[in-house]
């Protein structure tokens, strides 16, 4: 591994018109080497000879970069920085970011500051777009939303790792979403793809992806989603002559759907949201589904001891024909659906 990140760190040096860099180096899975060696001895020379001005592309996908690198990044190292993958992780406790200050008097927070590690920078970039955010921690992209501002952002992925069904889990994706929020509205990126990929089980995830996409509802184009719990969305997503009674549709102008769930209470709810986006009247103002893809894994929940069995695929029977009939109806776009099941895959509609 040694003789290749010299390699590797003699051709970034020697590359002035390089401008797209993606590397995996897999993190070191003996116990003779620390992360930190890993770190020291691999990972920072090869940044140090990365040649930032000039990148236009950029995915590192081994847990390389801390929030506060990422900030730096995107403030001052990659002006001409249009795509980029940031998969994130915490090396120290300096860069954690308490949010007990809300509770704390001014004094307190002044000293307490003094004692917790760096501050993050704010950090504008007006040519990004296309990130990817794949933390170790949900809280990591809630640092990153408070200080970045991206107005040109068409296209965001981000990865919610499984967490602990807790209180405190309900408190972070809370303080994600929030930040989330106002990094749209601070940005005024119109944000056309939004990819949230997300297994938490928590029962405030739906409410979760739903602010999400509320506030980029109005330009959004793509979504796609991994979401424990199926139901709410797709009854939020279900037009319902809200653009004729004066109320708004959520994401009027969305034209693929892709969604991979683990619970779904059946009821025909998937059929009756591609239904009312498939032929819409032109007085709603809404635009057509062009694909649909959407699969239900219904095997048990990864560390699901507290939760109940898995729904059985019959639960889709009054989905399948009427998603069917929609697919051949000669139009060409396309529907599909799909199970997992006990390792076996079948495809219902396609």
């Amino acid at each position: 591994m040694e003789d290749d990140a010299a390699g590797l760190v003699h051709l970034l040096k020697h590359a002035p018109r390089l401008t797209s860099i993606n590397i995996n180096l897999a993190s070191p899975m003996s116990a003779a080497m620390t992360s930190e060696d890993f770190r020291s001895h691999y990972l920072d020379p090869i940044q140090a000879a990365i040649p930032w001005r000039q990148l236009e592309d950029l995915s590192f996908p081994t847990n390389t970069f801390t929030p506060l690198r990422v900030l730096e990044i995107l403030g001052k190292e990659c002006p001409k920085l249009r795509s980029v993958t940031f998969n994130t992780g915490k090396t120290s406790d300096d860069e954690d970011e308490d949010d007990e200050d809300d509770f704390l008097n001014p004094y307190q927070i002044q000293q307490h500051s003094r004692s917790r590690g760096p501050e993050y920078p704010l950090a504008y970039h007006d040519h990004l777009g296309t990130l990817r955010l794949i933390p170790s921690d949900i809280d990591e992209l809630a640092i990153i939303f408070k200080r970045a501002t991206l107005p040109k952002l068409r296209d965001l992925t981000l990865y919610v790792n499984y967490q602990l069904h807790d209180d405190e889990e309900a408190r972070q994706e809370a303080l994600m979403v929030a930040e989330f929020r106002n990094f749209v509205r601070r940005s005024r990126c119109a944000l056309e793809e939004l990819h949230y990929i997300s297994i938490s089980a928590n029962f405030l995830c739906p409410g979760s992806i739903l602010e999400c996409i509320a506030s980029v509802s109005a330009s959004l184009q793509v979504l796609n989603l991994q979401a424990y719990a199926a139901d709410a969305l797709l009854m939020e997503l279900t037009v319902r002559g809200q653009r004729l009674n004066g109320t708004r549709v959520l994401c009027p102008n969305l034209r693929s759907i892709k969604l991979v769930s683990w619970r779904y209470s059946g009821g025909g709810l998937l059929a009756e949201m591609v239904e009312s986006r498939w032929n819409p009247s032109s007085e709603m103002r809404v635009a057509k589904l062009r694909s649909v893809s959407v699969g239900f894994c219904f095997n048990d929940f990864p560390f699901e001891d507290q939760f109940e069995p898995p729904p059985h695929a019959s639960i889709l029977k009054g989905d399948v024909d009427r998603l069917q009939a929609l697919s051949n109806d000669g139009s060409g776009r396309k529907i599909g659906l799909t199970v997992y099941k006990d390792n076996v895959v079948t495809e219902l509609v396609k």
